[in-house]
């Protein structure tokens, strides 16, 4: 704990993956725990190994155990950065047709999903999937129970793990929320005002004059439907103005770059032999 003791000196919070070694129910010290690490009680410690956890471990969470971590969580004041889509989106590697990437990905170098597929194994295939669908079960459970006792709960993605979108990632755990009972405005509040609260100027995530602030303009309220993050019309960052146009010709522009000749051959290439040999020297999961 000589981190956690070292960082409280600094007065320096804590976003971590919960460690083995520690008690969730008792680690008072990590303001924001990700990915619900610490959540399941292995049954065979041994194998989870240097994993977070074991899916089928989740999937097996049993409701007194959903209690205690939310009364910790109460009780720390400890934050919880699920990231759901995370999963929901890693199940392409094994079933890309039923679960088809998200048409963001396309901004990416086209060597990304290689470099997916070489590192990571996909969790659904065969039995597996019907343990990874009890996993992602049990999380949105656990997600509802939290949010209906009032933990804090932070938005979060996880980008460029597998076939997470940049940007449109974002869009999609906050409809998780929503699908898990909360409200669109409570939803976006957990991306905006509520981890502006996380930092040592509480002003973040505040629109008021006199405030630094960042701030996105639609034409039609998301906060009463998340579908109206689509119809964004200007984005104020740094006391500029940036209309939508401008914002569209940028992407264009950055998909034409990272599909270009060097990307397209010699990265590829250079990607290709890193991924193969990165995987030859992984243990099987």
């Amino acid at each position: 704990l000589a981190i956690a003791d070292e960082a409280a000196r600094h007065d320096m919070p804590i976003v971590a993956h919960v460690p083995h070694s520690v008690s969730l129910l008792d680690a008072p010290f990590i303001n924001d725990v990700q990915h619900f690490t610490g959540v399941p009680v292995p049954a065979d410690p041994a194998a989870v190994g240097i994993d977070d956890y074991l899916n089928e471990d989740f999937a097996n969470l049993t409701r007194a155990r959903m209690e205690d971590v939310v009364k910790a969580a109460l009780r720390q004041h400890t934050i919880h950065t699920p990231a759901l889509i995370n999963e929901d989106v890693r199940r392409t590697l094994g079933a890309p047709l039923q679960f088809p990437p998200h048409p963001q990905l396309a901004i990416l170098p086209a060597f990304w999903p290689r470099v997916w597929r070489g590192i990571w194994h996909a969790p659904n295939i065969g039995h597996d999937a019907i343990v990874y669908e009890g996993f992602r079960t049990r999380e949105r459970e656990l997600l509802r129970v939290m949010f209906d006792q009032g933990v804090t709960i932070f938005a979060g993605t996880d980008t460029l793990m597998p076939f997470v979108a940049p940007g449109a990632s974002l869009v999609q755990e906050l409809k998780n929320f929503v699908e898990v009972g909360r409200t669109p405005e409570q939803a976006l509040a957990t991306a905006t005002s509520a981890p502006g609260k996380f930092w040592k100027d509480r002003t973040f995530g505040e629109i008021r004059h006199g405030l630094p602030a960042d701030i996105v303009l639609y034409a039609h309220d998301p906060t009463q439907d998340l579908a109206n993050l689509d119809t964004r019309r200007w984005v104020i960052a740094g006391g500029r103005i940036y209309e939508q146009s401008t914002l569209e010709r940028w992407l264009a522009a950055e998909q034409r770059h990272f599909h270009g000749w060097l990307y397209e051959t010699v990265m590829n290439a250079v990607i290709a032999l890193q991924s193969d040999d990165y995987a030859k020297g992984q243990p099987d999961k």
